[in-house]
């Protein structure tokens, strides 16, 4: 039988998980959480832009164009808007992260918080779901 699904039991953005990323041949631990729906929702946006699809009601599959500079740059948006909107220090703003941080940290820092959000590689999603419920016992 199947759990009732409370919203406490959700946990949502109140779920943190510490992260270990290497930078400059050190590693270093960060807190980090699950994004919530309209910040996933703005990530899968910037993730998607310079991507169009046009199609006409009487064809099988829709004209796909795609501009790789403005993709490029809203891949980087993203990853940026997850790194802020997905640690737990406030200290990390979106200049911060855009200015200061070296890109191989906003690709790992990134990297996680689309994982433990459920954006990207879904069996990293289902590894996320499968150690919180060894968390729960």
């Amino acid at each position: 039988m199947a759990k009732k699904l409370t919203k406490g039991l959700l946990q949502g953005k109140e779920f943190k998980k510490t992260i270990t990323v290497s930078v400059y041949d050190e590693d270093f631990e960060l807190d980090v959480r699950p994004l919530s729906g309209p910040e996933a929702e703005e990530v899968e946006s910037k993730m998607k832009s310079g991507t169009t699809m046009k199609g006409s009601s009487g064809s099988k599959e829709p004209n796909v164009a795609i501009d790789l500079q403005k993709q490029n740059k809203g891949i980087k948006d993203a990853n940026i808007k997850a790194c802020v909107h997905g640690t737990v220090d406030s200290d990390f703003t979106e200049q911060v992260v855009r200015e200061e941080w070296p890109n191989t940290l906003i690709e790992q820092v990134s990297k996680e918080v689309k994982d433990i959000s459920g954006i990207g590689n879904k069996s990293d999603v289902e590894r996320f779901r499968n150690e919180g419920k060894d968390n729960e016992q």
